[in-house]
Protein backbone atom coordinates (compact mmCIF):
# COMPACT_ATOMS: atom_id res chain seq x y z
CA UNK A 1 0.00 0.00 0.00
CA UNK A 2 1.45 3.29 -0.61
CA UNK A 3 2.17 5.92 1.95
CA UNK A 4 1.30 9.37 1.62
CA UNK A 5 3.45 12.47 3.17
CA UNK A 6 0.88 15.03 2.97
CA UNK A 7 -0.39 16.23 6.12
CA UNK A 8 -4.22 17.35 6.45
CA UNK A 9 -3.79 19.17 9.31
CA UNK A 10 -1.42 21.72 8.27
CA UNK A 11 -3.28 22.83 5.10
CA UNK A 12 -5.05 26.17 5.36
CA UNK A 13 -9.23 25.80 5.59
CA UNK A 14 -9.67 27.92 3.00
CA UNK A 15 -11.12 26.50 -0.54
CA UNK A 16 -7.50 26.63 -3.18
CA UNK A 17 -10.95 26.36 -5.85
CA UNK A 18 -12.92 29.49 -6.92
CA UNK A 19 -15.54 30.54 -9.12
CA UNK A 20 -14.52 33.63 -11.74
CA UNK A 21 -15.97 36.61 -11.30
CA UNK A 22 -19.62 37.38 -13.03
CA UNK A 23 -20.16 33.42 -13.75
CA UNK A 24 -23.69 33.34 -11.91
CA UNK A 25 -24.44 36.35 -13.47
CA UNK A 26 -25.43 34.83 -16.93
CA UNK A 27 -25.69 31.66 -16.02
CA UNK A 28 -29.16 30.93 -16.59
CA UNK A 29 -28.67 32.51 -19.75
CA UNK A 30 -26.18 30.21 -20.83
CA UNK A 31 -28.73 27.06 -19.34
CA UNK A 32 -31.17 27.91 -22.11
CA UNK A 33 -28.99 27.58 -24.92
CA UNK A 34 -27.12 24.77 -23.79
CA UNK A 35 -30.51 23.21 -22.83
CA UNK A 36 -32.79 24.41 -26.16
CA UNK A 37 -32.73 22.06 -29.11
CA UNK A 38 -30.80 23.01 -32.12
CA UNK A 39 -32.23 22.77 -35.34
CA UNK A 40 -30.93 20.49 -37.82
CA UNK A 41 -31.07 21.06 -41.49
CA UNK A 42 -32.55 18.67 -43.58
CA UNK A 43 -28.51 18.41 -45.25
CA UNK A 44 -27.09 17.69 -41.97
CA UNK A 45 -29.78 14.81 -41.32
CA UNK A 46 -28.97 13.14 -44.43
CA UNK A 47 -25.09 13.63 -44.36
CA UNK A 48 -24.49 9.91 -43.00
CA UNK A 49 -26.96 8.54 -45.48
CA UNK A 50 -25.17 10.12 -48.59
CA UNK A 51 -22.06 8.16 -47.63
CA UNK A 52 -23.69 4.81 -47.59
CA UNK A 53 -25.31 5.85 -51.08
CA UNK A 54 -21.92 6.63 -52.40
CA UNK A 55 -20.74 3.35 -51.35
CA UNK A 56 -23.62 1.13 -52.59
CA UNK A 57 -23.00 3.45 -55.83
CA UNK A 58 -19.82 1.87 -56.38
CA UNK A 59 -20.42 -1.43 -55.55
CA UNK A 60 -22.98 -1.63 -58.02
CA UNK A 61 -20.86 0.16 -60.59
CA UNK A 62 -18.31 -2.09 -59.82
CA UNK A 63 -20.23 -5.36 -59.91
CA UNK A 64 -22.00 -3.64 -63.34
CA UNK A 65 -18.52 -3.48 -64.77
CA UNK A 66 -17.25 -6.79 -63.63
CA UNK A 67 -20.33 -8.80 -64.72
CA UNK A 68 -20.08 -7.18 -68.33
CA UNK A 69 -16.67 -7.90 -68.39
CA UNK A 70 -17.34 -12.02 -67.44
CA UNK A 71 -20.24 -12.05 -70.59
CA UNK A 72 -18.13 -10.49 -73.07
CA UNK A 73 -15.27 -12.74 -72.22
CA UNK A 74 -17.77 -15.91 -72.30
CA UNK A 75 -18.85 -14.56 -75.43
CA UNK A 76 -15.21 -14.82 -77.11
CA UNK A 77 -15.08 -18.27 -75.67
CA UNK A 78 -18.18 -19.50 -77.35
CA UNK A 79 -16.64 -17.74 -80.37
CA UNK A 80 -13.68 -19.45 -80.13
CA UNK A 81 -14.77 -22.69 -80.09
CA UNK A 82 -16.88 -22.23 -82.85
CA UNK A 83 -14.08 -21.41 -84.83
CA UNK A 84 -11.90 -23.54 -83.80
CA UNK A 85 -14.91 -26.32 -84.80
CA UNK A 86 -15.79 -24.77 -88.18
CA UNK A 87 -12.04 -24.99 -88.88
CA UNK A 88 -11.85 -29.03 -88.02
CA UNK A 89 -15.47 -29.43 -90.01
CA UNK A 90 -13.55 -27.93 -92.96
CA UNK A 91 -10.07 -29.75 -92.61
CA UNK A 92 -11.95 -32.91 -92.32
CA UNK A 93 -14.37 -32.19 -94.86
CA UNK A 94 -10.84 -31.21 -97.32
CA UNK A 95 -8.65 -34.31 -96.30
CA UNK A 96 -12.16 -36.50 -97.12
CA UNK A 97 -12.48 -34.82 -100.83
CA UNK A 98 -8.88 -34.65 -101.47
CA UNK A 99 -8.17 -38.39 -100.37
CA UNK A 100 -11.06 -39.73 -101.76
CA UNK A 101 -10.87 -37.65 -105.04
CA UNK A 102 -8.88 -39.33 -108.25
CA UNK A 103 -7.29 -38.16 -111.56
CA UNK A 104 -10.47 -40.40 -112.94
CA UNK A 105 -13.32 -38.19 -110.89
CA UNK A 106 -12.12 -34.97 -111.87
CA UNK A 107 -11.77 -35.54 -115.68
CA UNK A 108 -15.30 -37.10 -115.31
CA UNK A 109 -16.30 -33.81 -113.52
CA UNK A 110 -14.94 -31.91 -116.70
CA UNK A 111 -16.13 -33.86 -119.11
CA UNK A 112 -19.72 -33.61 -117.66
CA UNK A 113 -19.36 -30.02 -117.23
CA UNK A 114 -18.47 -29.30 -120.75
CA UNK A 115 -21.79 -31.59 -121.83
Amino acid sequence: MMEHNFDFDRGSGKNPFGVPEGYFDDFCKRMETMTTPKRISLLQRVKPYRYAAAVIAVAVITGAFLLNNYNDSQKLQTQHSRTVATSEYNDVINKILIEDTNDDMIVDYIIAEVD
